[in-house]
């Protein structure tokens, strides 16, 4: 998913990868405590 516009420098493109997988942390735990 990259960003289409050059306005999005690459840092800010990093933390939002890292807030969106941060965000969906606790969804993939949740998930792997109700498969045990």
């Amino acid at each position: 998913m990259q960003p289409s516009t050059q306005t999005v420098s690459y840092k800010e493109y990093l933390l939002f990868r890292l807030a969106n997988e941060l965000y969906a942390l606790p969804g993939k735990a949740v998930r792997e405590v109700v498969r045990w």
